[in-house]
């Protein structure tokens, strides 16, 4: 029955106050309830203070809001960088998957590759999935290596990515890898999707749901901010 109900609670959250997944760690679920009752605002202030106080897994979950639009509509990824770059050299995995992406968007393409190779060497399910990401898209690299990046999406579902499933579909469908695996990858579909709803329903705040990607980080992670920043267009 708890399952149950925090199957429900979740997907109330969802539908009220995110747009996408977003990761939070046990030591921080607190927050969940502090984004349920108070709103957004409330829960950066606490992210605030505590990467104040030296919490990696804070400045993480921050940097990861910077690189997408806030209130305003302005993503702020030097901001990202500046609080995800001491925990990286630290070797934080959270830290290290953020700062690979703020990287990425402020053009550091070899750099970026490089620091979600770590993450994933570390096993953040994350940094897993989304280095075969950067490979597929030879970001960093002098072009892009399909086969490569098949071979590390295995590495992905061992580590229990729930998007893993749908990044093979994605990989079939390109028709890079012959026509029989083309077919099964649109055969893949709605199984692979079906994962990806139903773990994000039951805990869109797990480590093995959370992704970032260049389509997810053109809009808030929360909904408010998405109608101000609407309203003020």
């Amino acid at each position: 029955m708890k399952v149950v109900s925090q199957y429900f609670s979740n997907r109330r959250l969802w539908r009220r106050r995110l747009n996408g997944v977003l990761y939070i760690p046990d030591q921080g679920r607190f927050l969940v309830e502090v984004l349920n009752v108070s709103g957004p605002t409330r829960m950066v202030e606490e992210l605030e203070r505590l990467s104040a106080l030296g919490s990696p897994w804070a400045s993480a979950v921050l940097g990861c809001i910077c690189l997408r639009p806030g209130a305003n509509g302005e993503r702020d990824v030097a901001r990202a960088i500046v609080l995800c770059a001491p925990h990286a050299e630290r070797r934080d995995p959270y830290a290290l998957f953020v700062y690979a992406w703020a990287l990425l968007h402020s053009g550091k393409r070899n750099m970026a590759i490089r620091t979600m190779q770590k993450s994933a060497l570390l096993k953040f399910p994350p940094a897993v999935l989304d280095f075969v990401t950067f490979v597929w898209s030879g970001w960093g690299m002098k072009e892009a290596n399909p086969q490569a990046a098949l071979q590390l999406l295995n590495r992905a579902f061992k580590v229990h990515h729930a998007m893993a499933l749908a990044w093979l579909s994605v990989l079939y469908r390109s028709g890079k890898y012959g026509l029989m695996r083309h077919a099964f990858g649109y055969v893949l579909i709605p199984l692979a999707w079906l994962r990806v709803m139903y773990a994000a329903s039951v805990d869109p705040f797990s480590c093995t749901v959370f992704t970032l990607s260049t389509k997810t980080l053109t809009m808030p992670f929360f909904r408010e901010w998405r109608a101000i920043h609407k309203g003020g267009q």
